[in-house]
């Protein structure tokens, strides 16, 4: 079994390298092996390659050589979860902790979790990959809800004294004559589409039986519906694929429960892997996530919660149109009033201020500073007033404003430039305060640089 924690680089305990083979495992090698499931935070499939890259790092494990001999080293990236590899467990949590790890949840996919502290795995408590997709699809679930179920029309018989819908002439010919009273009839009204009843209701149930969670215990009315209208059919991947073809799951009004399905259909495959894998007929499997994408959601809901005169998105932006060379850049984060534009990167990665020296680069990498820098000059020449840019963190370190916080990007005195984040330790609704603080300060000193901006908070 080897632990982990996410984007780690170092040595680990014990002598692995003796008991476990040499293992190296990319986004590439999760991507091209169907027994694992990958949960991304993102519903725009170029936003969600361009984050998740081929090349991306999950867990490598190597012998180096130190003045002691060889020990153990283990690398990972900014994926989370569980897996079943060439068999060979692996569990991968946030480093950051599991307050954070909560927090964060709280804002993802607009769906805010008041009671996480009361769930807990039965059996695999370190699991946060499973821990967060199983709260996913129950407080999706019960979002969706509030809207029903995704209907569809159905033809329904009838054989009542009282005429619904349609006489059903055929029926009436064979067995109404000599009339007895009752009439054959066919309705077309709208019913729960059968394959989304059952799916919801076999991966509730699987959460049900593998948490203990206070938020399952809640939802009693959604179980016992889906309980009383559930058909007695097995859920197989053909019930999924129907769903999944089905005109409402294409129907505007019942968007929300795309997301839902999703989620549902990676908690029934993992649950199908699970039992495979006690009878040994898989050596790849598991689940994961990439925690930085929920990091930079949960940064754009506060800044969006806390902003409300500004527009804040995360454009996709093609250069280069019709050249072999052409691609997206897509900013994490740009705020807009009016024609001024900020333009924010966030990055899952330890930030605790250090700089560079003969020991090393830093805590600010090299190619993060110069990505951020090429999205601030597109958008300086775009024709937009650019009033400043920067880097943010989950911060392991209080934050030294003047170390952190530049008026003068490039040496303009119009631009600031800035390292922040949010201190993932502690009181953490103090500390978004305390960032909010701060990033309104940044746009109150722009408004003062240029007076002709009338900035609004």
């Amino acid at each position: 079994m080897i632990n982990a924690k996410d984007n780690f680089d170092g040595p680990i305990k014990g002598n692995l390298a003796q008991r476990e083979t040499h293992i190296s495992i990319s986004m590439a090698d999760i991507q091209n092996n169907p027994g694992v499931a990958f949960f991304s935070f993102y519903s725009d499939e170029n936003k969600r390659e361009y984050k998740n890259s081929p090349e991306d790092l999950v867990i490598k494990t190597s012998r180096v050589i130190s003045d002691d001999g060889f020990i153990d080293h283990i690398k990972t990236g900014n994926y989370i979860g569980s897996l079943k590899w060439g068999g060979v467990d692996i569990n991968i949590t946030s480093r950051f902790g599991e307050q954070f790890l909560k927090r964060m949840l709280n804002f993802s996919n607009g769906i805010y979790i008041s009671d996480l502290d009361s769930y807990s795995e039965k059996n695999d408590k370190a699991n946060s990959s499973k821990f967060i997709l199983h709260y996913l699809f129950l407080q999706s679930l019960e979002k969706a809800f509030l809207l029903g179920l995704p209907k569809a029309y159905k033809n329904i018989n009838h054989n009542e004294a009282v005429l619904k819908g349609r006489l059903d002439l055929n029926k009436y010919i064979k067995h109404s004559i000599p009339y007895l009273g009752k009439l054959p009839s066919i309705s077309r009204e709208q019913r729960d589409v059968q394959e989304f009843v059952d799916i919801f209701y076999k991966a509730y149930s699987i959460v049900e039986s593998e948490s203990q969670s206070n938020a399952a215990k809640k939802m009693k009315d959604i179980k016992s519906y889906l309980r009383v209208n559930r058909s007695p059919l097995l859920v197989t991947a053909g019930t999924i694929s129907k769903a999944k073809s089905s005109k409402a799951f294409f129907n505007p009004i019942y968007s929300s429960y795309r997301g839902v399905l999703n989620l549902a259909e990676m908690i029934i495959k993992l649950d199908s892997l699970k039992k495979s894998d006690s009878s040994g007929s898989h050596n790849y499997s598991g689940f994961l996530i990439n925690v930085a994408e929920l990091f930079e959601i949960y940064i754009t809901e506060i800044l969006r919660n806390n902003f409300n005169n500004w527009e804040i998105d995360s454009p996709k932006i093609l250069l280069y149109d019709g050249r072999f060379y052409r691609r997206y850049i897509i900013p994490d984060i740009v705020m807009r009033q009016k024609d001024r534009v900020i333009v924010l990167d966030t990055k899952y990665k330890r930030m605790v201020y250090r700089g560079r020296s003969r020991a090393g680069a830093g805590d600010l990498d090299r190619d993060d500073f110069f990505q951020i820098n090429t999205y601030m000059a597109y958008f300086k020449q775009s024709g937009e007033e650019l009033l400043g840019g920067g880097l943010l963190y989950p911060l392991s370190k209080y934050i030294e404003v003047r170390e952190s916080h530049s008026p003068n990007w490039f040496g303009g005195k119009s631009t600031f430039f800035v390292v922040d984040g949010i201190l993932a330790e502690g009181d953490i609704v103090a500390n978004e305060q305390d960032f909010i603080g701060r990033i309104g300060n940044l746009i109150q000193q722009s408004q003062v640089t240029n007076p002709q901006a009338d900035t609004v908070i």
